[in-house]
């Protein structure tokens, strides 16, 4: 089995994180209600959780596969990044900021 480089590791943390605040702020949305539990909102909030979970399983069982999973993962966490961030509360801020930050970390991950 492939040992987990330090990048990787930090790749992992990061989507693991990600997949903890998406999932949190899902549930701020849904409580709040009105715009925030908007359907395509609350779905992007999920499926950025869920795809940084299998980005995290995945470069853990095969990393060898993960080049691709990184450039998905990157995808999403911006998409959800920027539809967090079109609210104006700190909450869905940090949420965008996380995103982001997985981003940033995924995507230097997809070059390797």
């Amino acid at each position: 089995m492939e040992l987990l480089t330090k990048e990787m590791k930090q790749c992992i943390e990061a989507c693991v994180v990600c997949e903890r605040v998406c999932k949190e702020t899902m549930m701020h949305c849904l409580h709040h209600g009105g715009k925030h539990a908007n359907p395509q909102h609350i779905g992007l909030l999920n499926g950025c959780a869920s795809l940084c979970r299998a980005s995290a399983e995945l470069m853990v069982t095969t990393p060898t596969f993960s080049k691709q999973q990184y450039a998905l993962c990157v995808q999403i966490c911006i998409a959800c990044a920027e539809d967090c961030n079109k609210f104006d509360e700190e909450f869905m801020k940090e949420c965008g900021k996380v995103c982001r930050d997985c981003a940033k970390v995924c995507e230097k991950m997809s070059a390797y």
